[in-house]
């Protein structure tokens, strides 16, 4: 019988050491093969790394009762030697002890923050990719009720955050997320969405937001752009006056559906537009997308078609395939319109209005600045730098190591302006960005990917009382 998880693992020749920062990390390793695991326990670092190890249902089941025979046990292993190749060793940390009340109050505040701040973003975003950011949110917000399940103030938060998510669901409609509901526990979130089950909301959150991961992966892997669409191609020519045509198009919807103001469902539930009509309405959306528009009523408007396209009657079936975001039609969407005429070649520098860019420049001229993404893309630090009026924009990779160095630098005032490039992940990154603006007197403003549009909408929300 193995008296510990690193004892029993060294018998089959793999090492597991630990680090810990604002979550901890387990790198499992062997000669052949490793896995990095993320959790905000050893335990669950450790199951996160065997899951990627033992990725089958029977390879999963069969370690669960070698585990449960040998009453295996999360005990971290001295640090070994270091091994010629592979990542630098850490040593592992002490067993980490439940968040106190006042980090968890900070936690969430920070991803209240982020929920706002991502709002453009997420509304853009293909409806699968928003459920799984959704899920990520809601788990990562009541993982904290798993240390203060009494707690009345960490409950209210939660709850605010609840209504936070709902009030974009109802908005955007991607579909239904169960987590939102009041009465779920971990256990009742379907494994088909997380890969594995969850017994808390920690191990949940971490589950959702590998999910996430794996999603956007997916996504990569056919094609899609960095929102999930696979149309992109399609979107040259665009209109040449596409606020006008968004007016157009939204006058058009609402005159069946009633207001957008709220929610995507309409004020006469009842109400339908016919299949022509909402084919069309549905090409216009799309070749409206990533266009300087306004994000937030384009997505406004994406959701009551969505709202329609889900209790659509046998004559919308047909267009309503129109609206999935796998869907590219064979020439362009001002082509399937008959709208050439109303069209103009793209212009890839061309993205945000002059009077735009002069607002940013005059109130972030001279800001030492820098992003943090998972990617360095110099043309999009060529475009951002111009928009800036800035000779440089420094850039720093979102990776722990990296983030070490750059926080210190930004609580020590090098930097006036951080720019956090992490999508709808990196909880842990963005808290400790956040962390160290306010400590070093700087801004910062959460930019999605990282694009240039992403950063500047990002500095406009600011600008305009945003945060």
């Amino acid at each position: 019988m193995a008296e510990s998880a690193a004892q029993f693992l060294a018998a089959y020749g793999y090492v597991a050491t630990y680090s810990r920062r604002e979550w901890v990390e387990c790198w499992l390793r062997h000669d052949a093969d490793q896995w990095i695991g993320r959790g905000r326990t050893e335990q669950e670092a450790l199951d996160d790394a065997l899951r990627q190890a033992c990725p089958s249902a029977l390879a999963w089941t069969l370690l669960e009762r070698a585990r449960a025979s040998e009453h295996l046990r999360t005990v971290p292993l001295p640090a070994p030697e270091p091994m010629p190749s592979g990542p630098p060793l850490v040593r592992p940390a002490a067993a980490p002890a439940p968040p106190d009340f006042e980090s968890a109050l900070e936690a969430l505040s920070c991803l209240s923050d982020r929920i706002r701040d991502a709002r453009e973003e997420l509304g853009l975003a293909a409806p699968d990719r928003m459920r799984l950011a959704i899920l990520a949110w809601i788990c990562e917000a009541r993982a904290h009720t798993d240390y203060f399940h009494d707690n009345a103030r960490i409950r209210d938060e939660v709850a605010a955050i609840s209504r936070q998510l709902t009030e974009v669901g109802k908005a955007f409609w991607p579909g239904s997320v169960t987590a939102l509901q009041l009465n779920m526990q971990p256990s009742d979130l379907p494994r088909s969405v997380l890969g594995a089950s969850a017994t808390t909301w920690g191990r949940a959150a971490d589950l959702a937001e590998r999910a996430l991961a794996q999603h956007e992966a997916s996504e990569r892997e056919r094609g899609a752009d960095a929102y999930g669409w696979s149309d992109h191609t399609a979107l040259d020519p665009v209109p040449h006056r596409p606020t006008e045509v968004l007016e157009a198009l939204q006058s058009d919807v609402e005159a069946v559906g009633g207001p957008l103001e709220r929610f995507a469902e309409p004020r006469d539930s009842s109400a339908r537009p016919d299949a022509a009509q909402f084919l069309r309405w549905t090409q216009t959306l799309r070749w409206l997308r990533n266009t300087e528009v306004s994000p937030e009523r384009w997505a406004r408007l994406a959701g009551r078609l969505r709202w329609w396209a889900a209790r659509r009657g046998g004559a919308l079936v047909g267009p309503a395939r129109q609206l999935d975001p796998s869907y590219a039609p064979r020439q362009s969407w001002a082509a399937e319109l008959g709208r050439l005429e109303d069209a103009r070649p793209r212009d890839p520098d061309a993205w945000t209005s002059d009077a735009t860019a002069d607002a940013v420049r005059d109130a972030y001229q001279g800001h030492a600045t820098v992003l943090v993404s998972a990617r360095r893309d110099p043309v999009e630090i060529d475009r951002l730098k111009k928009v800036l009026g800035a000779e440089e924009v420094s850039w720093s990779l979102a990776e722990q190591r990296r983030l070490d160095a750059l926080t210190a630098e930004i609580s020590q005032g090098r930097y006036q302006l951080v720019l956090g490039g992490l999508g709808f992940q990196a909880s842990g990154p963005d808290r400790l960005l956040a962390r160290a603006a306010r400590s070093g007197d700087a801004i910062y403003v959460r930019a999605h990917r990282g694009t240039a549009r992403s950063c500047v909408r990002g500095l406009v929300r600011r600008l305009n009382g945003g945060r």
